[in-house]
This record gives structure tokens, sequence and C-alpha cells, in this order.
């Protein structure tokens, strides 16, 4: 099931408040980390809950949390987004024919992107097979790594309202 994830902000006078409007193909209970998935939305000093199983806190309303100044309000709304794309919308994902990955033949060599157009069985030494950047070629590798897949918001701002969309695709 791919993630999606739907939040609506609202920036009050040294406040703010917010509301989930969809959420998504989430892990159903997550407790480490800055993002949590308890029951419902919430805000604590140092970390956001999102809502877990809970379905009757769907469209609840997080109670409205208060900061110092302006400033700290929106230094703590980057931080939980931002949070939100490392910890949830970021993967190391998976090695897939058809999709790019880093390529070596020096397991402590980062590796160069390419296309993986095959993989070999194990047995063979260099059994990563990838298109060439010239021609119609192919190159083949003795190791080859997944590339991490980060899905960015999408960022709607309406005047003290800003909703955030996070989507796999």
């Amino acid at each position: 099931m791919k993630k999606k994830l739907v939040i609506k902000f609202w920036k009050a006078e040294k406040a703010l408040a917010m509301q989930i409007l969809e959420q998504k193909g989430l892990p159903k209970r997550k407790v480490n980390g800055v993002v949590c998935i308890t029951n419902f939305p919430e805000f604590y000093k140092n970390e956001v809950h999102l809502r877990g199983i809970c379905s009757k806190c769907d469209l609840y309303i997080s109670p409205l949390s208060s900061f110092c100044s302006n400033k700290e309000r929106d230094e703590y709304l980057d931080k939980i987004t931002q949070a939100i794309t490392d910890e949830l919308f970021t993967s190391d994902g998976e090695l897939r024919v058809g999709e790019m990955c880093k390529v070596s033949d020096n397991e402590n060599e980062d590796g160069a992107p390419n296309e993986l157009i095959a993989i070999l069985p194990k047995g063979y030494k260099a059994r990563f097979i990838v298109k060439v950047f010239y021609g119609t070629g192919w190159e083949s590798f003795e190791y080859a790594q997944p590339l991490a897949k980060r899905t960015e918001p999408k960022v709607e701002e309406n005047g003290e309202l800003i909703t955030y969309t996070w989507e796999e695709k």
C-alpha cells in the first residue's frame, strides 16, 4: 500500500494547531523518533504525534500549542515537517530491475548511478547488469545498492493555513 499523509496546520499568533485530513499506509504504531504514531494528533516539546489506529480521531484538531514567539513556532513547524519526511517518507529502497541503483566493483566505493536491467543468480562475480550511458550496451558490476527514496511534501499556503501533503508514487 502506498503511503499518504495530509496535514493542515493553522498558525495563530505564537500558537500552532493541526488537523490530519488523510493518513494511510503508515505504521499503526510508532513510538521512537521525533514523529510518533499513537492514538490522536498532539504536539509535544520535542516530538509530534500522529493518529494511530483510532479511526474516531479522523479530523481531530490537536490542542493549540503555544510558543514564546512566532519564530519559535515556525522553527518547530519546520522541525516536525522535516522529521515526518525523514522518518516516514524516506527509505533505503530495494534493488529492482528497471530502476536506478548505484553500482561499483569495489565494496568500499559509493558507486555511480545507473539503471539496473538484470540481476544474475548468486554465485556470479559481476552479477548486476546495468545500461551503459552511451549506445545500447550493458556493463556488469560486483556490487549494487538501491538509491534512497525520499518523498518531499507538497505545500499549499492560504494565509495562516498551511497544508502539507506527502504521497508516495
